[in-house]
């Protein structure tokens, strides 16, 4: 564990930096400078924090060089190469990141899970709520260091423990950064839930820098996670000062208990608002595979979710069975495809389904969250059957029934 101690001062201090300071980096500032081949950041070694005292000063430094984020998305949650690229695309038009971490004590209840991803031995790890959030907070936290965006955590109950706001990609060394992000997590969920102070001070935070994000035609993603409703006011109401201004929003549930789950369809349902509300990954992989039986809704994908994506081939894809243009555009998400595909020809579809089927070879399987077992991406048979592509022996292919789609 590691901790962080602050006088008074210094916690005053960052949460001052949390409501008036502007994050300095490239994707927020003339994206056209970014460099085309530039040197990787510093490199991050565990040992390192483990060495450094628990009462280390946080000071500020240079920001590294704009990194690819290759390291991040290779290994043991290999990414597939148009989910990165949509991460990319994401940290551009997404420069800043801020997220509410419900840490009331209900946070405590240890019916969360944590998967341990390494290709063969996956490991499904029962835990508490506040556990399986800080895992989510911990990857994301060294995500946006790599990728060089700036995101801000705010738990919304004081501790006695540490300060009460995390900024990675801010200025402080990535050591540091890490040093807070860990002393936020390892904190002891407590008290209740007051939800509503804590988007009241991100409304703020969002409106000191509300006319640069529109010069610059981009937004802030933030994100909610909580397990409960609010109890200190009406959170539709708080959130109501965002349908003026340039944000995503993700609604992050940390149970899968239906009345808080109505009670934030509802909230989206009320608002004019980009709003994506996301149950864990067990759930959501199972609502899913209801609908759309042809995808695997695996770690990754799940994760581009949390980290906000305004891609609109994500919007429905738990919600209805896809129409097959909107499946092409997610198969473009996935797998970065370029084909363009006409339904007016069925060589079309024999080049497309033939294309993914390649590009799913190159990839490494991915954990099926509800089958419990590694396979593909694309399930092709399945895909078929929804595309309504069907055996034509004639022409030695596929015929295709009603439907008109693209990959742009």
């Amino acid at each position: 564990m590691y901790t962080t101690s602050y006088s008074p001062q210094q916690q005053q201090q960052q949460q001052h930096r949390l409501l008036t300071r502007i994050p300095e980096h490239p994707h927020l500032h003339q994206l056209q400078l970014l460099p085309s081949a530039p040197p990787p950041p510093p490199a991050y070694h565990e040992s390192t924090e483990k060495s450094l005292s628990s009462t280390t000063t946080i000071t500020t430094t240079t920001v590294p060089q704009y990194n690819d984020g290759s390291r991040r998305f290779k290994g043991a949650e290999h990414f597939p190469s148009g989910i990165v690229r949509e991460f990319h695309t994401s940290a551009k038009q997404f420069p800043l990141r801020l997220w509410i971490l419900d840490n009331s004590g209900s946070m405590a209840t240890t019916d969360g899970i944590i998967f341990k991803l390494n290709g063969t031995s996956n490991k499904r790890i029962p835990c508490s709520r506040w556990t399986e959030l800080g895992s989510a907070v911990k990857w994301h936290a060294e995500t946006s260091l790599e990728l060089n965006v700036t995101t801000e955590f705010q738990l919304i109950n004081s501790t006695g423990s540490c300060q009460q706001t995390g900024i990675v990609g801010g200025g402080e060394s990535r050591t540091q950064s890490m040093q807070q992000v860990q002393a936020l997590i390892s904190s002891t969920p407590t008290k209740r839930t007051p939800l509503c102070s804590a988007i009241r001070r991100v409304v703020t935070r969002v409106q000191s820098i509300e006319p640069m994000l529109r010069a610059s035609n981009q937004r802030v993603v933030v994100v909610i996670a909580s397990d409960g409703v609010s109890t200190d006011g009406d959170v539709a109401q708080a959130l109501a000062p965002l349908q003026q201004l340039p944000v995503w929003v993700v609604i992050r549930l940390c149970t899968n208990d239906q009345s808080v789950v109505d009670y934030w369809n509802n909230i989206d349902d009320d608002l004019e608002l980009d709003i994506d509300v996301l149950d864990d990954l067990e759930q959501e992989a199972a609502e899913i595979t209801k609908v759309n039986k042809w995808v695997t809704y695996g770690q990754p994908l799940h994760r581009l979710r949390e980290w906000g994506t305004s891609n609109k081939a994500l919007d429905h894809l738990d919600e209805y069975r896809l129409a097959p243009n909107e499946i092409t555009q997610f198969l473009h998400l996935l797998l970065d495809l370029d084909t363009n595909v006409s339904t007016q020809d069925w060589h079309d579809w024999i080049t497309m389904i033939s294309t993914v089927q390649t590009s799913l070879d190159q990839e490494p399987l991915v954990w099926n969250p509800v089958t419990k077992k590694n396979c593909q991406w694309i399930k092709i048979k399945s895909l078929k059957n929804a595309l309504k592509v069907k055996s034509n022996k004639a022409n030695r292919g596929y015929k295709v029934s009603h439907c008109e789609c693209t990959i742009a």
